[in-house]
């Protein structure tokens, strides 16, 4: 497994786990990438940058990308399971309550949506197309909300903040993934033929609502004697549907909490 430099493994399990090798490496770095690909077989890329502005997430993620495809192919490694997002879908245009596929559309204009996005949907592309030129095998994996014991919150939810929740939305499905059984796809997807030029979402059965998760992350987190919950309905904008010949309502619900 390829780590970052800076990476904190101090929680993690398996580290003396027998069949397990670390390897600190910034793949922004070309250095040495090359020997520390030799004996692989297949690639699980999962590296990104998940903050920052445009430039520093398309250093973390689509230049570290080019480095390691470049790497791959020197080393003589054919096989890439890239790990993509749900954010590479295109949302804006989407009917309400729709069921979101594989072949779903992409996002349409990138430039309006965030840099997560802009470079997720980079990074796919140029790994597609790497693969498809040098005849590799290639799955790709589209998770969608990865949660864990320490890793809870979903800005599919709204804003959080120190004393406060800010929900957007009350019905909509929550794309969640537990950590372990999105694990468990990787492994699939890594050791299956038939995955091979495939694209899946990894998503859990029967997904809750955004209400529905919203309650049990408060009854979890959240001491309900010092709870103060305040539901407020505000009608915050308009927007014109042409397709509809009408206008939605959007609503926000804010969850104060003391």
């Amino acid at each position: 497994a390829m780590v970052r430099p800076a990476s904190d493994l101090s929680g993690l399990d398996l580290l003396d786990h027998p069949n397990l090798e670390l390897v600190r490496h910034d793949l922004r770095s070309q250095k040495n990438l090359v020997e520390h690909l030799q004996t692989v077989d297949t690639v699980v890329h999962a590296a990104a940058a998940k903050s920052g502005d445009f430039y520093a997430q398309f250093a973390g993620t689509v230049l570290t990308t080019e480095n390691l495809l470049g790497a791959m192919a020197d080393a003589g490694v054919a096989h890439i399971v890239a790990i993509s997002s749900f954010a590479v879908y295109e949302y804006q245009a989407r009917w309400s309550h729709s069921t979101l596929q594989e072949d779903s559309p992409l996002a349409a204009a990138p430039e309006i949506r965030d840099a997560y996005c802009q470079t997720k949907l980079l990074q796919e592309k140029m790994i597609t197309e790497f693969a498809d030129e040098h005849g590799w095998k290639c799955t790709v994996l589209r998770p969608g909300a990865i949660y864990g014991r320490d890793n809870l919150w979903t800005h599919r939810l709204g804003r959080d903040g120190s004393k406060w929740w800010l929900r957007f939305g009350a019905w909509a499905a929550v794309p969640l993934s537990y950590v372990e059984n999105c694990a468990e796809a990787i492994i699939s997807a890594a050791e299956s033929a038939d995955a091979v030029g495939e694209v899946f979402n990894v998503v859990d059965d029967h997904p809750p609502t955004q209400r529905q998760y919203m309650k049990e992350l408060r009854n979890r987190t959240v001491p309900l004697a010092v709870a103060s919950v305040f539901v407020v309905f505000v009608a915050y904008y308009w927007v014109l549907l042409i397709h509809m010949g009408g206008v939605a309502e959007a609503t926000l619900t804010a969850l104060a909490m003391r």
